[in-house]
């Protein structure tokens, strides 16, 4: 499940593709962006820098990680085109890759990745209730609802005595302001992910009484300009976007901000 995600974790249509009469000038603190990315830049060559914090008993240790996430080139999947986002982290471990793909439907941004894209196209498997497992999903709705959606729902019930599942929703908590140390960026959209989870402890699986349970959360705020700019909460969550299974009992926080971007630019520019 390589970069499944988002949590990340976005009819393919990029509201920055060419000069339209429609695209608006858009002013964020004295910053001047010549279109709306519609909260996902997408143009190939936009870059971002990200510092990620680890917070656990309300000790904050700041730098444990760097993200570096750039827009390449597309890729396409029955007609359905996405951009390329490739996330570069850099910790004590070393460097690491993983991919994204992103589009823009009618309701919001999509997301996807290489391994979403080969599940979704399994078949049920006996004793397995998984709901349909989406080719992308959605990140950032466009509309003002407040409200969850499903964004994976899988159940094994064949074990006496537990009922394994592993579900993953969006939801929706308006318009927020996103402080960090490079400035406060206004009127983010704020979007949380959820992780609902039963499974027996990997170091004990015959316990089964004694199983592994999380409710885990992490928010997102993105600006309609400059896309992801702070992302803050459970491990769990940033695990699972990078690729990886959770399996411990307790996570730490962690704290993703902007640190520096370089967003690209129609050209020639769609001036007013």
């Amino acid at each position: 499940m390589r970069s499944f995600v988002l949590l990340s974790l976005f009819a393919a249509a990029f509201l920055l593709a060419a000069c339209t009469e429609d695209a608006p000038t858009v002013n964020s603190e004295g910053v001047k962006l010549m279109a709306d990315a519609g909260y996902y830049p997408t143009l190939p060559g936009s870059t971002w820098e990200y510092r990620v914090d680890s917070i656990r008993g309300g000790v904050t240790q700041k730098g444990i990680a760097m993200v570096r996430t750039s827009i390449g080139g597309t890729f396409s999947n029955d007609s359905v085109e996405y951009r390329v986002q490739v996330n570069e982290i850099t910790n004590a471990a070393g460097v690491e890759y993983d991919t994204l793909y992103a589009r823009k439907a009618d309701e919001g941004v999509r997301l996807s990745s290489p391994g979403l894209q080969s599940l979704s196209g399994l078949p049920s498997l006996p004793g397995f209730s998984i709901g349909d497992i989406p080719r992308d999903f959605l990140v950032v709705p466009y509309t003002t609802f407040l409200g969850t959606w499903d964004i994976l729902n899988i159940e094994f019930n064949q074990i006496p005595l537990i009922t394994i599942y592993f579900r993953v929703k969006g939801r929706n908590l308006g318009i927020s302001d996103a402080v960090t140390e490079l400035r406060t960026f206004r009127d983010c959209a704020h979007v949380q992910l959820i992780i609902e989870a039963q499974f027996p402890n990997p170091q004990n699986p015959t316990d089964i009484l004694n199983p592994i349970r999380l409710n885990e959360t992490a928010d997102f705020y993105f600006t309609r300009p400059q896309g992801l700019v702070l992302a803050e909460g459970s491990a769990a969550v940033f695990r699972i976007l990078r690729g990886n299974i959770p399996l411990d009992r307790t996570y730490p926080r962690v704290r993703q901000e902007i640190t520096a971007m370089s967003i690209t630019q129609p050209e020639p520019f769609c001036l007013k």
